[in-house]
């Protein structure tokens, strides 16, 4: 597979709570063969988004603001909550990591994509306090090859960035810095042997200066 595929398939697998590279679902119990290519894996993805928001009978909420940043109406009893970030499945449909499967455009999810990176950088640079954090990528950049932090659609948060070797089976920790804000994350101990390889990892931070 190519880094792109590697990156587009760790991304998929955190939205149905993967830890693991052996291709088995921890949310569903599902299983299924490794992919060669992404297509194949975004197919058995969207076929168990599909499953899981059939079982758990979550209804779709209304859908305000498309074209731009949109959210959802009143979801589980709370006001206007924004919707996650889109996956587009291609002729499966596009999905929401919260209720599956929801009637947006393509043109509309892209949209949407870009305006929630781009309201969470705003929360990040103006808003974040010590203790507060959220979930972000780490990876190389393919002409450096120096790390970098990164957001789910691609936008680059941070150059300044340390990753600490890992020890043994701990976690590795990436510190960053962004203005005069600084962070520390965490690599999930099941992706430290395989984050270079996979080119892109997600990783949970806080501000902690």
């Amino acid at each position: 597979m190519t880094p792109e595929q590697q990156t587009t398939l760790i991304k998929l697998r955190e939205v149905l709570g993967e830890a693991s590279a052996n291709g088995t679902c921890d949310v569903l119990g599902c299983e299924w063969s490794n992919p060669t290519t992404v297509n194949d894996f975004c197919d058995a993805v969207a076929d168990a988004c599909a499953a899981y928001a059939g079982a758990a009978e979550t209804p779709v909420p209304e859908i305000l603001h498309k074209g731009s940043l949109m959210l959802f109406k009143e979801l589980k009893g709370e006001k206007d909550v924004c919707v996650g970030y889109l996956m587009d499945f291609n002729d499966k449909g596009i999905f929401e990591p919260t209720v599956g499967k929801i009637d947006v455009t393509p043109e509309e999810a892209q949209i949407h994509n870009k305006c929630l990176t781009e309201a969470l950088l705003k929360g990040l640079d103006e808003s974040c306090k010590v203790g507060q954090g959220g979930d972000f990528y780490i990876g190389k950049n393919e002409k450096t090859g120096e790390y970098q932090v990164t957001a789910w659609t691609g936008e680059v948060v941070s150059i300044d960035v340390v990753v600490k070797p890992k020890t043994g089976k701990s976690r590795r920790t990436v510190m960053f810095a962004r203005g005069k804000k600084t962070f520390r994350g965490f690599v999930d101990p099941a992706l430290n042997d395989n984050m270079d390889e996979l080119g892109t990892v997600v990783f949970h931070f806080e501000r902690v200066a």
